[in-house]
């Protein structure tokens, strides 16, 4: 019976370490995006900035 929950807890434990792995790598790829975002912006930016200059 002792084994069995010892099996129980570890299985438990790498879940929740699967589970918090899961949450960072979706935290780092929405950073990720957000930045793509940022200097997509950026560009249309100086894009729109270069191009009303030459007027």
């Amino acid at each position: 019976m002792k084994i069995n929950i010892k099996n129980k807890e570890s299985e438990y434990k790498k879940l929740v370490s699967e589970k918090e792995e899961r949450k960072l790598k979706e935290s780092n790829i929405n950073s990720f995006i957000e930045t793509l975002k940022d200097a997509e912006s950026e560009l249309v930016y100086n894009n729109n900035s270069a191009a009303t200059e030459g007027l």
